[in-house]
């Protein structure tokens, strides 16, 4: 009998519905016969049963360690009338809780962020209005290089120089968000190109890709890790109110949320990056952003080094190349090996075992977590901050 998976949904026969059946108690023969066939009677096969694993929301779920070489050709052109927006987009990266992407804004923007966003600037110089929902307001420049958090519900309004006449604003975008939120917001980028490489019908004519190459400023991934003295870096939010106090403030920062948008850039070069950890552990950092929104940390990866990570991360290559394997959770039974190069974006599965096979001198990778609650992000901040002799200026 094929089973009717709608029929059985709206009669509240899910996988979980399935399971509760072994672990009655007292199951007797007679009992087991009754169930065994209720069970064929409603097509509940082994096949059926996964099925409806699959559609159980309240499971473990966690994005796989997908893969993504950047290039800057393949865009949309998509104007939002409603906004009075332009926007050139690609989606890279749509992943359980995890997204990213290149977006290209050719002129004026006034957007309101529905969730917590991260961007990593790759041209343009642009001034920008952000206005976060407690009203406080604060303009910034965007420039090459910076990386910038926003939290959901700022307002985003860019006012481009002269200087910007040529690039725009342009940035990588990155999502990654926890299980109260929705896990996708930007999977058309996904679909779209599905249907203009033709492997999915579009009905209506799929749209052209547009070459963006001329349109970005930053010509190597490498760029990114440039120091530029001249910027503005914040310090995370729940330093601002002093180093002795930082546990608490970094409480209520996490119970409450960052408030404001939060930039910086790196400051330091990757010869002079720390240790962070020892042995198999060990690799050298330099964390940027620390907030309960993000956190960014660049970091050099040697061969060798294992560890797992409990929550997911974005890992964007700027610089070497590397062979990693991560094992898929939660029986690690199976293990995904890539090879990664600059230009590269790669899903850190969480509570995947990562191990870097092999690794040039140069290779650093740009890792963006959920939180600066996750990974030891917020310990890794505290320790720049002990090194670079900040707490007793606060």
């Amino acid at each position: 009998m094929c089973a009717d998976l709608v029929k059985l949904l709206s009669e509240g026969k899910t996988y979980l519905w399935t399971l509760r059946h072994s672990q009655q108690g007292n199951l007797t023969e007679a009992k087991i016969r009754e169930i065994k066939n209720a069970f064929s009677d409603d097509g509940l096969t082994l096949e059926t049963i996964m099925a409806l694993r699959r559609l159980e929301y309240p499971l473990a779920r966690f994005p796989y360690p997908v893969v993504h070489r950047s290039n800057l050709k393949e865009f949309y052109f998509l104007p939002i009338p409603a906004f009075n927006i332009e926007v050139y987009f690609k989606t890279m990266i749509c992943e359980h809780g995890m997204e990213a992407g290149l977006e290209l804004f050719p002129g004026h923007v006034d957007w309101q962020f529905g969730h917590d966003e991260v961007q990593y600037c790759l041209g343009g110089d642009t001034a920008v209005d952000m206005i976060a929902l407690d009203n406080t307001e604060r303009t910034v420049r965007v420039c090459l290089g910076d990386v910038v958090a926003v939290p959901k519900g700022t307002n985003f309004i860019t006012h481009s120089t002269e200087s910007d006449a040529r690039f725009g604003h342009a940035h990588m975008f990155l999502c990654n968000v926890g299980e109260q939120e929705g896990q996708v917001f930007y999977d058309v980028g996904g679909l779209l190109r599905l249907q203009s490489l033709g492997i999915v019908d579009s009905g209506q004519g799929a749209l052209p890709f547009v070459d963006c190459k001329e349109r970005f400023e930053f010509r190597h991934w490498q760029d990114l890790l440039t120091v530029r003295l001249d910027r503005d870096r914040d310090l995370p939010t729940w330093l601002r109110n002093g180093w002795q106090r930082r546990e608490e403030a970094r409480a209520i920062d996490y119970m409450e949320g960052t408030r404001s948008v939060v930039m910086t850039s790196p400051d330091r070069s990757p010869n002079d990056f720390f240790e962070w950890g020892t042995g198999k552990r060990k690799s050298f950092v330099n964390p940027l952003i620390a907030e309960q929104s993000a956190a960014i940390c660049d970091c050099r990866f040697p061969a060798g080094y294992r560890r797992l990570h409990p929550h997911k991360e974005i890992w964007t290559v700027l610089s070497g190349e590397a062979k990693v394997t991560q094992s898929i959770a939660p029986l690690h039974s199976e293990w995904v090996e890539v090879e990664l190069q600059a230009g590269d974006i790669m899903v850190a599965a969480n509570a995947a075992h990562i191990h870097v096979l092999e690794s040039t001198e140069d290779f650093i990778v740009r890792r963006m977590a959920e939180s600066g609650a996750h990974n030891g992000h917020f310990a890794m901040m505290e320790r720049k901050i002990e090194l670079d002799k900040v707490p007793t200026a606060i």
